[in-house]
Formats: C-alpha cells, structure tokens, sequence
C-alpha cells in the first residue's frame, strides 16, 4: 500500500510539473539498469514498477487517466541514463 501511495505521488507531481497535453493516458518514463552490472536489480525494480502501475490502472488511474509506463535501460552507466533521459522526452 506505500509504495501505491508513493507511485501516485509521484505521477501526480510529474503530471503537475510538465505540461500534459490533454490525452487519455498520462505517459511515464522510468529509467533502469537492464544491461551491465546492476541488471539484475533493474529487473525487480521493472517489475515492482509495472505491478504499482497496474494497481493504479485498476483503480481508475490518475485523476481518472490511465498511466502509461515506458521502461528504458541506461546500461548500469550515468551515461547510460542521460541517453535514456533524452529518448523519454
């Protein structure tokens, strides 16, 4: 149950900071090691993720939007997460 709360706080805040367009969906970006040597964290994060995520969707969303998640690898690198960064713009 904290980390739905957590997670709806989040998307509120990232909905509230950015200029959404008024679309059925909200679209969120979420940054994780796929590759390289924290791979296998990412991939428990992924799926904790994508599970908060669900529960939010089967409640109605956010502000009765549906999330939609878009995962992306930074290879375990700094480098890895601002390439990352710019591809979720």
């Amino acid at each position: 149950m904290r980390l739905l709360r957590a997670m709806g706080g989040i998307l509120l805040t990232l909905l509230c900071a950015s200029g959404v367009e008024a679309t059925d969906s909200i679209r969120v970006a979420a940054i994780f090691p796929l590759a390289g040597v924290a791979a296998k964290n990412g991939a428990s994060s992924v799926l904790g993720v994508r599970l908060g995520v669900g529960e939010i969707n089967a409640r109605g969303g956010v502000l009765g939007k549906r999330v939609d998640l878009m995962i992306l690898d930074n290879g375990s690198t700094p480098i890895g997460s601002s390439v990352a960064a710019e591809r979720a713009e």
